[in-house]
């Protein structure tokens, strides 16, 4: 027997929780001012948070923190029906046979059993639910195979700088007006973070200027995150809080660019917006909550049952940790670790007792071998096709380490036991992949190792056959074509390159399983759209790019769910409707297997987890 209800919990307990954690441990901020400060501006909050009482209120809350939480959470948690039955609709399993059936029955967070209408209703218990889909489709959760959960809800914290098809922004007054009203909701002192600013779309062709930035605001660090995740312009103020002026020595991998009389402009590139990123993105408490929030309702508005957080930070480990205990989150999670939480669950410092369970998965450790080729950084073996700002004609990108690094590297966690993912978008990087999968595999052979190659924006059809030999699957970021297929073409590749990019085809045609992603919050979280676009090869403005490279929507829905699944080792799990694997689904008004425009737009009308309803459209 379960429980007849469902504790509510307010908004505000779940503040008043996070700002008690941000106090006791996570974060290192003067957390005290901002709580008071906080209090002062939100009259909704409870009254006896003043600094007479603070004392008080932080007894109390650590005595349910550490005492009365975890029962709280265990009531509050939704369950699932102990049965519960789908008819009359059209359940496109993914399984190994391509079966499409009539209905689906659950037991608790489990697929009980896939059938007919008839097989189905006379295997449900007297008492039950049944849903009629009443000619509905149902199809296995969307997993998404790479991204930054949940960095999709800057929105809700940032100005949002994204040019059309994204964003509306077209020319610097524009973005300067919204980093202004974000500056003017910010209180003194605290971040104004802008994102997805693309030098190559607004009107000027160029970054914001140190001197932009500095007109918005002398009273805040600015942080201008470039739409690639690989670069930033900030403030003179951020720059003075960071400690970093002309003098400071670029990191390896990084430059702090400067102007012809060797002075800084703000933009940090690669390794060098590293510091900046991390510190403009610590949020608040209240902060983290909405950012959260956001990003989650996101995802399951578009039908995403597993999200990944694909460069986990050692100094938010812990955080990420407890909201995931916390049920935070409403979605489940597979998390990649960057090299340094990588190194420290290695060494033990770290733990992984979190990850365990069916929610909050640890994966692959993420390491990087080259930037972003829209960003210029990408590391090719032929130069950019119209070269770079300040660059010479044959300027190829480069790499953020040493390939001696990557090779150390590769090797090391190879031999330990863990799964690798390297990002790599141009040629050269993966060239440089190749040779450390290569001898990690030589030193220490495993026929079943699946390292991922994230991107693969301009593998060769030669890498691809190494790609078969390693044991090595990409996940391509084909969302580039619909966003920069045009640019890709006229500025950055050439035509030749641009029509291979992401070549699923070629992949395809050598036996290679592969999945698609969004890499949220570098492009919305857009699992349909990739799947249209992995047929069309259509870009934004209506061009076709290399169509010899699209692939078939049966073959586009793969990539989303049992491929996905299989790339991470949790093809056992999920990915398909089967029995025994999770109550993972999505119920589509349309058909996506119907139309191509059906693909781009099914409609999801619920997305499922563990059996458990996590959005409805209709709610």
């Amino acid at each position: 027997m379960g429980y007849k209800y469902k504790l509510k919990i307010s908004q505000s307990f779940w503040v008043q929780t996070l700002l008690v954690m941000d106090l006791v441990r996570f974060d290192q901020r003067p957390a005290c001012s901002d709580l008071l400060d906080y209090c002062s501006n939100n009259k909704s909050l409870p009254l006896w948070l003043p600094m007479k009482k603070l004392l008080l209120s932080l007894l109390v809350f650590m005595i349910v923190l550490i005492i009365g939480l975890p029962s709280i959470f265990y009531l509050s948690k939704p369950e699932a029906k102990e049965f519960r039955a789908f008819y009359n609709g059209q359940v496109i399993t993914m399984n190994a046979q391509q079966d499409v059936a009539d209905a689906l029955l659950l037991k608790g967070g489990l697929i009980h059993k896939v059938g007919s209408t008839q097989d189905i209703l006379a295997a449900l218990p007297k008492g039950q639910p049944a849903t009629d889909l009443k000619g509905k489709t149902i199809v296995p959760g969307i997993i998404d195979a790479h991204g930054h959960f949940p960095g999709e809800g800057l929105h809700a914290v940032a100005a949002d700088l994204n040019s059309p098809p994204i964003g509306n922004i077209l020319n610097m007054e524009q973005v300067i007006a919204a980093l202004k009203e974000k500056a003017q909701a910010t209180s003194e002192g605290d971040w104004v973070r802008g994102f997805g600013f693309d030098d190559t779309t607004i009107a000027e062709q160029r970054h914001i200027s140190i001197q932009e930035l500095d007109a918005i605001s002398t009273e805040h660090p600015i942080f201008v995150f470039h739409i690639s995740a690989h670069m930033a312009v900030v403030n003179s103020f951020a720059l003075k809080m960071l400690g970093i002026d002309k003098n400071t020595p670029n990191p390896e991998g990084g430059e702090f660019q400067k102007d012809k009389n060797g002075e800084l402009t703000g933009l940090l590139l690669e390794n060098a917006h590293q510091s900046a990123k991390q510190t403009a993105l610590k949020f608040s408490p209240l902060d983290a909550l909405a950012v959260v929030d956001f990003a989650s309702k996101r995802y399951l508005q578009q039908g995403v049952t597993t999200a990944q957080n694909g460069l986990l930070q050692k100094n938010v480990y812990d955080l990420v940790n407890m909201s995931a205990r916390l049920d935070l989150y409403k979605i489940r999670q597979i998390v990649w670790p960057a090299q340094g939480t990588a190194d420290a669950i290695l060494s033990g410092e770290k733990s992984t007792t979190a990850f365990n369970d069916a929610m909050y998965k640890l994966g692959a450790v993420k390491l990087v071998a080259d930037g972003s080729i829209q960003g210029y950084t990408g590391y090719l073996t032929h130069p950019y096709h119209v070269p770079a700002h300040d660059r010479k004609d044959d300027y190829v990108g480069y790499p953020p380490q040493a390939k001696a690094n990557l090779i150390e590297m590769v090797e090391k966690y190879h031999k330990a036991g863990m799964q690798i993912a390297i990002h790599g978008n141009g040629d050269a990087s993966i060239d440089d992949i190749i040779e450390a999968v290569e001898n990690a595999q030589q030193k220490y052979p495993n026929p079943d190792a699946r390292f991922i190659v994230v991107h693969a924006q301009t593998v060769r059809e030669d890498q691809l056959l190494k790609f078969k030999d390693l044991g090595i699957t990409p996940t391509f970021f084909n969302a580039h074509v619909y966003y920069w297929g045009d640019r890709h073409r006229d500025i950055f590749l050439g035509a030749d390159r641009a029509n291979r990019i992401s070549p699923m085809a070629s992949a395809e045609k050598l036996g290679l399983r592969f999945s698609t992603h969004s890499d949220s919050p570098v492009v919305p979280m857009t699992p349909w759209l990739n799947a249209w676009n992995a047929v069309t090869r259509e870009t934004s403005s209506g061009e076709t790019l290399g169509i010899e490279q699209g692939i078939q929507p049966y073959r586009a829905l793969q990539a989303m769910t049992i491929d996905a699944a299989w790339q991470v080792f949790e093809e056992d799990t999920r990915g398909s409707l089967e029995a025994g694997k999770f109550a993972d689904f999505v119920i589509l008004e349309n058909n996506p297997l119907s139309s191509i425009k059906n693909l781009k737009e099914p409609n999801v009308l619920s997305t499922w987890i563990a059996g458990i309803n996590r959005y409805s459209q209709d709610k």
